[in-house]
């Protein structure tokens, strides 16, 4: 079940970075490395007594452009929702175990008050989650641990990437 689960956040990473433009092999340049129109050459600048100076050192080009999505960054919710894989469900505890696609983990606590749903909108209880299931949720800060308002589950899909991850 490991190897399933890890298999399927490397090809989501991959689907991302591809959706992104982002190069999966560690080229030294990308392809647009400066804006559309620039030459490289800055003009030398002119010093008051009229002699041109040396220009400034270029800054080297960047391993990988700098990302224009969410990917480096928290990633674009969807009213404060979060998308993790449920990595473990203690129903007596009231906690679950849940793994962030960037393989970290996160110990969050329910309530009587927290509202799990199923995929087709339906009230589920805490057991009725299971190791695997993909969910978004949605946290109150400022407790240890965590304490999560509203679980959803539902799969994460190509329409949902684009939302969460990508700006056009």
């Amino acid at each position: 079940m490991n190897k399933l689960i890890g298999k399927f956040l490397v090809s989501i990473l991959f689907l991302v970075m591809a959706v992104a433009g982002l190069p999966l092999r560690g080229n030294s340049q990308t392809r647009h490395s400066r804006p559309p129109g620039a030459t490289g050459q800055t003009p030398p600048a002119s010093s008051p007594s009229g002699q041109a100076q040396a220009p400034a050192p270029a800054a080297p080009a960047p391993a990988y452009p700098a990302p224009q999505t969410g990917m480096g960054t928290k990633a674009r919710s969807t009213a404060g929702e979060e998308f993790f894989i449920t990595t473990s469900v203690d129903a007596a505890k009231h906690q679950l175990v849940l793994k962030r696609p960037t393989e970290v983990t996160l110990l969050i606590q329910a309530n009587d008050q927290t509202t799990i749903l199923g995929e087709n909108g339906e009230h589920l209880k805490l057991g009725d989650l299971r190791t695997g299931d993909t969910v978004f949720v949605t946290l109150k800060g400022g407790t240890t641990p965590p304490l999560a308002l509203k679980i959803r589950k539902a799969p994460m899909t190509v329409a949902e990437l684009h939302r969460r991850y990508l700006t056009y």
